[in-house]
């Protein structure tokens, strides 16, 4: 068979329709089957379906954010029976707007008292306008505004909500940036205010429009969590990071804090955060040590997190260079100290041979620690004695059968008798 007519027949079989072969040729060539050109009705047609939807006079409408994204695909049935979206009301949007800018304006040039009520004024009248033209740029430009009426009001906790609805709505809006230096004030705000006056999760605010109602400082990491969510390549979002690996160092949950500061070094190299998550990321590392009887794993970080610091930042290490040597002479320490009870456990169970590659490490790798000495002394104790422990019933273990998969190998080939 000819091999254009193979590849034509393979090709039909697999779009799954019976296609010809000279349909299936001009398709190979790029010819404008599949690809229309832009002036032909059929390109427009489709362009206008996929970025654009259709109102009930048949004019095409561009949608704006996530809800008209989804009008394109509700149904008519919907809005007969009175459940479909209300028409846009745009003369009342904007005049709701232009009222809302006014009182924006005049609220900068107020007194103190007079300034929060304006401002508030002028947040209804920007949700007015937002209510009014949904799904569109009047929306998208009141939802900011509103947001920042409330900040200037001084009403935090609902300047933070307008800004949620603003980027649940518009993830890619214009003002994403903006956004986040609103919420990073907001977050830090909170932070701050708990570190200051601590209060249980269940004392409620009835007097203090600039917090939340309850749980001060578990709001402020809700909102640094959300802006890494909403906006994780961000021009804050290294900032955010940083603050809750802070918040949890301060906090002393090193384990959590120690998280935070490896996902900066990872995900943000770039960012000007990185001397302080290197150097505070040993910190915890070390706090997260729990003991010989434990993984060594936060010793092992902490030892490259100082080769890290004193390679990469020479300069800022000079400042902290009492503690970085403190940190690594402790360091050494643990890792002497858990190989001194690896070697005490084996000695303690007869097993000298294991127990003196133990005592070898520690002459070799930790000779300037304490534990030096102890291993010399050790490892002379244990010269004269056997390397493993008597058996002293070894006829009854005999008699079951070997449960080692690897003896009768070992056996056939005469290395155990």
């Amino acid at each position: 068979m000819n091999k254009d007519v193979q590849r034509s027949n393979l090709i039909a079989f697999m779009i799954g329709t019976a296609v010809s072969t000279a349909s299936v040729s001009s398709i190979l060539t790029g010819c404008n089957v599949l690809r229309p050109g832009s002036n032909t009705p059929e390109y427009d047609a489709a362009k206008r379906d996929i970025e654009s939807y259709m109102d009930e006079n048949g004019n095409y409408i561009r949608p704006e954010g996530l809800k008209g994204e989804k009008k394109k695909s509700s149904s008519a049935f919907a809005s007969m029976i009175g459940l479909g979206e209300k028409p846009a009301d745009k003369a009342g949007a904007k005049q709701a707007y232009l009222e809302g800018d006014a009182l924006f304006e005049q609220a900068k040039n107020a007194e103190e008292d007079q300034r929060y009520k304006l401002f508030e004024q002028a947040a209804k009248k920007y949700k007015t306008a937002a209510k009014l033209w949904k799904s569109s740029a009047m929306e998208q430009d009141a939802l900011f505004m509103a947001g920042e009426s409330y900040f200037f009001a001084d009403k935090l906790p609902a300047a933070e909500d307008m800004y949620v609805r603003l980027i649940k709505e518009y993830p890619r809006t214009k003002f994403l940036d903006k956004t986040d230096q609103r919420r990073m004030e907001i977050a830090l705000f909170y932070l701050r205010y708990d570190a200051a006056d601590p209060q249980a999760f269940y004392e409620l605010n009835f007097t203090d429009r600039r917090r939340p109602w309850n749980d001060t400082r578990r709001n402020g990491v809700r909102v640094l969590d959300k802006m890494r969510m909403d906006n994780p390549t961000g021009r804050q979002a290294d900032d955010a990071t940083m603050e809750l690996a802070n918040e949890a160092f301060r906090r002393e949950n090193y384990i959590e804090a120690r998280e935070k500061f490896e996902d900066l070094r990872v995900t943000y190299p770039d960012s000007p955060h990185q001397f302080e998550a290197h150097f505070l990321g040993l910190k915890a590392a070390i706090e997260t040590y729990q003991g010989a009887q434990y993984a060594s794993e936060p010793l092992d970080e902490a030892e490259k997190l100082i080769k890290k610091l004193l390679k990469q930042f020479p300069n800022e290490s000079k400042e902290h260079r009492e503690f970085i040597d403190r940190a690594y002479a402790e360091i050494r320490y643990k890792k002497a100290e858990r190989l001194h009870d690896q070697a005490t456990y084996r000695m303690a169970r007869g097993e000298n041979t294991s127990a003196k590659i133990y005592l070898d490490q520690i002459l070799v790798e930790f000779s300037d620690t304490p534990f030096a000495e102890q291993a010399k002394a050790s490892s002379e104790t244990i010269a004269a004695l056997p390397g493993e422990p008597v058996r002293h019933f070894e006829w009854l273990a005999n008699i079951f059968p070997e449960s080692s998969r690897t003896r009768p190998l070992l056996e056939a080939k005469g290395d155990v008798k």
